[in-house]
Order: C-alpha cells, then structure tokens, then sequence
C-alpha cells in the first residue's frame, strides 16, 4: 500500500469519526438532511460497516466539520484568568477534543507530506501527539 492509499483510508475512517461525533448530538434524521445522504447510508458508515468513498468523505467533512464546531468548542474551553495567562487544562484533559482537533489537522494536511509534528510548549504535547499519530509520522 503507498503512503498516500494508507493516508486517504485513515481520512475516511477519520470522517466516520466525526460523523460518530455528531451522531451523539444530532439524530440520523438531521445529519440526513444536513450531509444529503440517506439514513441507512448514514447508519452503515456510523457503525463500521463501511466506509464512505474519498470524494463522499470530504463532502461529509466539508458539511459537519463547522456544524459539530471545533472551533467553537476550543473557544469555550480556553480560558485566561485575571492576569491575562492562557489556560488550556480543560483542552489538554480532553481526550476527545484532542482526537477531533487531530482530525482537524488531518484533514487540512490531507494529500501532503508530513514528516514532523512540532509544538511550542510543553503544555502542546498532548495535541501534537494525537496529531502525529493521526498521520501516522
């Protein structure tokens, strides 16, 4: 399998991650008439038993990527206390706002070539770990 095969299944099966995400928050029914897939499509996929296509997948992404709102939950979840220091703990103790911010990651570098996985600060460890893992470097 080439690298860019292996990359391209881990994005679909990352794609059926978020539509699991949005399953917790959405019924099949909304996230039909959100993606324009059928209810039984979208059943298969949120159960494993099969994996959307690579164009399917990054129309999914596309649709459910700002509706599930990584961003906005990043947002909510940092902090800056009275002095105006940053806290991430909430983020850093988040394992599945860590796994959807990868994903993120994952989809923007998508189809590029990416060896190494740097952060900053220590307290950036944890992210940049599921990333790297997410891509597989």
């Amino acid at each position: 399998m080439s690298t860019s095969h292996i990359q391209d299944l881990i994005f679909r099966m990352m794609t059926v991650d978020l539509l699991r995400i949005a399953k917790e928050r959405f019924t099949y029914r909304e996230l039909s008439q959100m993606v324009g897939l059928q209810i039984t499509v979208l059943s298969r996929y949120v159960k494993g038993h099969v994996l959307p296509s690579t164009e399917r997948a990054k129309s999914i992404w596309k649709t459910l990527n700002p509706i599930v709102g990584l961003e906005k939950e990043l947002l909510e979840a940092v902090k800056f206390d009275e002095e105006g220091y940053f806290d991430n703990t909430k983020i850093i103790g988040d394992s599945s706002l860590l796994h959807l911010a990868s994903q993120d990651a994952l989809a923007k570098f998508a189809g590029r070539r990416v060896t190494k996985v740097l952060t900053a600060a220590v307290d950036g460890i944890p992210l940049a770990t599921m990333i790297a893992q997410a891509m597989g470097v």
